[in-house]
């Protein structure tokens, strides 16, 4: 089970909470004093105190592997988008995207308000909260272009973080955690923060290769790889002849396999419900893919990769006979023969 981490500006400490809830399974004391932004990296908490240092720390623990300089003194957000950090500084109203986990600034663009606070990586977008507008923001892509904006639920919104379908937030006024229905000000629970200054907040199963309930494997000749997946429920596993590449992939409730030999390729194209599934000789191309419901898998000859997938259940059908056809919950065709790339 995946669970919140956050951070308390009153006690400075990190906690990680039970699931979503206000049970502490642990803690462990920030760097120092006036604990601001937290995010999970996959496999380690990184953090940013005011002064101006972001810190890269040994799992979930006080010990600190690596620091540098933030941009400006007060840092109060931090995230990881699964290669490089992004934070934010009140002191200059910016938004910075850092090489890896370090000090260089690759691009920076300006705040959408004076205030920022949390930030967040959907996958695609920033998802930002702003201390004097009382606003959450969807930007597009990393950029000051916003396309979607709600009010948050109390007056000093601070962090914000992404659980693969839901924002969940902190307020550090009305001192509690807010899971929202997708990106929305819709509250479908909440709870009280551990102390009287909530900050920083994040999901753990952001970025993690783990598999819960489940299995990863490989059954006959062929090569399985997988890097930063998370399987909740679900395998990800190859039989046959063939080659199973995944990268960056979240499973709540399915299964990524391959069978027989061919080729699936998936990388970064959205769908909310249905399934991808190529039967035959032949393959399948599908750039951009992000599915909330529904499962990939191959079936036949070839090889499947995907890259930044998540499935979170299985309802609805894409599906490709014979490497001939795609079809969308019944309704849309798009075909793809021999091994052509449909998209």
């Amino acid at each position: 089970m995946a669970n919140v981490i956050s951070a308390d500006q009153n006690t400075d400490r990190h906690y990680r909470h039970a699931g979503f809830s206000t049970t502490i399974t642990s803690s462990y004391p920030a760097p120092s004093n006036a604990a601001f932004g937290i995010t999970w990296d996959g496999s380690n908490v990184m953090s940013s105190i005011y002064g101006g240092t972001h810190y890269l720390h040994n799992g979930f623990s006080s010990t600190l592997l690596d620091s540098y300089a933030s941009p400006g003194v007060w840092p109060y957000g931090i995230t990881w988008d699964g290669n490089n950090a992004i934070s934010t500084d009140d002191g200059t109203d910016l938004h910075y995207l850092h090489n890896g986990f370090s000090s260089t600034i690759l691009d920076s663009y300006a705040a959408p308000s004076n205030g920022p606070r949390g930030i967040t990586w959907d996958g695609s977008n920033v998802i930002s909260a702003n201390n004097a507008t009382d606003l959450h923001y969807l930007h597009v892509g990393f950029s000051g272009t916003i396309s979607g904006s709600y009010a948050t639920p109390s007056v000093y919104p601070y962090g914000v973080t992404w659980d693969g379908a839901n924002v969940i937030s902190s307020d550090s006024g009305a001192d509690a955690h807010y899971l929202h229905s997708g990106f929305s000000s819709t509250v479908l629970d909440s709870y009280p923060s551990p102390s009287t200054n909530s900050t920083g907040i994040t999901w753990d199963g952001r970025y993690a290769f783990t598999v819960l309930t489940g299995a990863a494997s490989l059954a006959g000749a062929g090569t399985l790889t997988a890097s930063g997946v998370r399987t909740t429920f679900g395998i990800c596993a190859s039989a046959g002849s063939g080659q199973l590449t995944v990268t960056g992939v979240r499973i709540a409730t399915g299964s990524a396999t391959l069978s027989g030999v061919g080729a699936l390729s998936v990388a970064g194209t959205r769908a909310a419900v249905g399934a991808v599934v190529l039967s035959g000789v032949g393959t399948l191309t599908v750039i951009g893919h992000v599915e909330y419901y529904g499962a990939a898998s191959l079936n036949g000859v070839g090889t499947m990769i995907v890259v930044s997938l998540i499935i979170v259940a299985e309802t609805g059908l894409e599906s490709a006979g014979g490497g001939r056809g795609l079809t969308s919950n019944g309704a849309r065709g798009l075909t793809s023969t021999g091994n052509r790339s449909g998209l």
